[in-house]
């Protein structure tokens, strides 16, 4: 039975929650008014994704969507009304925005008809009222959480050195998640196995057997795996009947504004607090979760409770839930979160790796920092971990010497999709690939001849179809008895050879290489490059490489060449950026 502390609670969240809708709309409508008057360029940064990233601690996907929903709601006045108010949920409001602005169906509702059609049905029954794949696809996208298990595995160090180096590999190639180029060596272990003439027959007719996704899920499968979040069950969700009080003060932005660094400001403001907000919501749903405010309300699920009553995707509070969680114990990063000093991202970030003893580095480490770079810096610390089979959650910075085998690592990787197949033949294993040509912790030269032999924990933390793929074909690789060594070794060696030797270098590719086919812009994560020459060639600028830096096509002609931006010094380890928001040297940057 719910009480009145309950109740309380119940109702800060709702208000929370209804809230945000205004500062989303807000957000929304000022990126767009920024780029349209050229602001997001005249600040000095590429497009809408990096300057969300930067300045408003948002993904550039976050953003987007609020200004899809944004530019529906332009036309539904009344149902922009009835979100801004917090008489309408975010779920429910995206659920009619999509379909009220669908002309081409004979049965689509008047915008006032579908307000009051939704005020009687819950998000689910909503979802099947507005019929066909409207329905079926939300729920897979604002449905439950995804669920994660986590796989250890020991292996050689040199292995799990590898392991990270294909990683890489694969991000280069165009994968934008770990999750993503994991998924990918699984891939083209598959491959390998399947094109093994004596094999192919039974494996095809195993892999047939098990039903549907990349690779299904036998019996013995399941008991490779370390732990799962069991299935939720979820059933019909009971609407909330407590009235909201609408004391929400509508955010917004002058419409008179017209400098873009005011705009500016006014957006990283709105940010500040959405962030705060974001906080609280976490916390308070981390006290909703203790107390079991879900079951007593008539919920038989705490993700029914945040998508039917509260209006939100149980993955987006799942996310505000992980970071509050983990601020518990940082209590210099939550009084940065208040202060506006991190948005979401970096927040995130810095909770993943951060103790209450490593934070104040961490933290003056962000300060320092672009988002882009900070990321670098946190992906490099996991990585020497990993390949050191250390825990992922207790770390400190990285030092200029692991930032630099780090990228050293990733080159090794890169340049063996452009070496002649026939320059070596010790693909298989592939630990050569990873051998750093100075001693450190990830160099093979610097271990002593005990430590090679040495294992390490390699910990995975993967969906539960993704783990059950890995020990579908563990099982295989064992069963076929694969000349390549252990099963991780096995992947890497795979990969590998698919690409080894695959295309040519081009022109500048040595530059290209060395910058490890990425922007140099400290704000930008293209890796469509091209050549710029520092001291420009019609100011006698010549083709040595530290007159040379990679950056692509909108950093080189609409930032640099437009004026916006500007890089001095020389390439790689000593240049200097420019621009009217940031200011920034090879490794770090200061956002003004």
């Amino acid at each position: 039975m719910a009480t009145s502390h309950d109740l309380r609670l119940h109702l800060e969240l709702v208000r929370l929650t209804r809230g945000i809708g205004g500062l989303r709309l807000a957000i929304a409508d000022g990126v767009e008014r920024l780029e349209v008057l050229g602001g997001v360029k005249g600040l000095g940064f590429p497009g809408v994704d990096a300057y969300a990233r930067e300045r408003l601690g948002r993904s550039g996907r976050w953003v987007g969507d609020a200004r899809t929903l944004a530019r529906r709601l332009a036309g539904l006045p009344l149902l922009r009304e009835a979100y801004l108010s917090g008489r309408l949920s975010t779920s429910k409001v995206e659920l009619l925005a999509r379909h009220l602005v669908r002309g081409d169906r004979s049965d689509t509702l008047d915008e006032e008809a579908a307000i009051a059609l939704s005020a009687s049905l819950t998000v689910r029954e909503l979802r099947r009222r507005l019929g066909g794949r409207e329905g079926d696809a939300c729920d897979a996208c604002n449905g439950g959480r995804r669920r994660f298990v986590q796989l250890t595995r020991h292996v050689e160090r040199l292995d799990a050195v590898a392991f990270e180096g294909a990683i890489r590999l694969m991000e280069a190639l165009g994968e934008t998640t770990r999750s993503a180029a994991i998924e990918g060596l699984l891939a083209e272990g598959l491959a390998t196995l399947l094109n093994t003439a004596e094999l192919a027959p039974d494996l095809v007719s195993r892999i047939a057997g098990w039903g549907p996704g990349p690779v299904g899920a036998p019996e013995n499968a399941a008991q490779c795996i370390s732990t799962a979040e069991p299935d939720t069950d979820i059933g019909p969700a009971v609407q909330n009947d407590l009235a909201l009080e609408s004391e929400l003060r509508t955010p917004t932005i002058y419409p008179a504004i017209k400098d873009v660094g005011l705009l500016d400001l006014e957006l990283r403001a709105l940010s500040a607090e959405l962030m705060r907000r974001d906080l609280r919501l976490g916390e308070l749903a981390l006290e909703s979760e203790r107390r079991g405010l879900a079951f007593t309300s008539g919920h038989r699920t705490t993700d029914d409770y945040y998508r039917e009553t509260l209006g939100v995707a149980p993955s987006s509070m799942a996310a505000r839930v992980a970071l509050a969680r983990r601020a518990r114990r940082l209590p210099r990063l939550k009084v940065a979160i208040e202060a506006g000093a991190v948005g979401f991202e970096t927040a995130t970030l810095l909770a993943r790796v951060a103790t209450p003893s490593t934070e104040a580095a961490w933290l003056a480490l962000a300060d320092i920092s672009t988002t882009k770079i900070f990321r670098e810096h946190v992906d490099a610390a996991e990585l020497h971990a990993r390949a050191n089979g250390s825990p992922l959650d207790a770390l400190v910075p990285p030092t200029h010497e692991q930032i630099d085998e780090t990228r050293e690592l990733e080159r090794e990787v890169l340049s063996m999709v452009f070496a002649d197949p026939g320059d070596s033949n010790d693909v298989a294993h592939a630990t050569d690939a990873v051998r750093d040509p100075e001693p450190g912790p990830l160099s093979v030269s610097a271990l002593p001849e005990e430590a090679e032999l040495g294992t390490v924990p390699l910990r995975l933390t993967l969906t539960d179809d993704l783990a059950a793929f890995w020990c579908d074909l563990e099982i295989l690789h064992a069963d076929a008895g694969f000349p390549m060594g252990s099963f991780v070794g096995f992947l890497v060696g795979s990969t590998l050879d698919t690409w080894r030797g695959t295309t040519r270098l081009p022109a500048y590719g040595d530059i290209y290489l060395r910058d490890r086919f990425r922007c140099q812009n400290p704000i930008c994560r293209s890796r469509n490059c091209t050549p710029h020459h520092i001291v420009f060639r019609s100011r006698g600028g010549g083709d040595e490489p530290s007159n040379l830096v990679s950056l692509c096509d909108r950093c080189h002609l609409s930032l640099v060449h437009g004026g916006h931006l500007t890089v001095t010094g020389l390439a790689p380890h000593a240049l200097h950026w420019s621009a009217r928001a940031y200011r920034a040297d090879s490794t770090n940057s200061m956002v003004a």
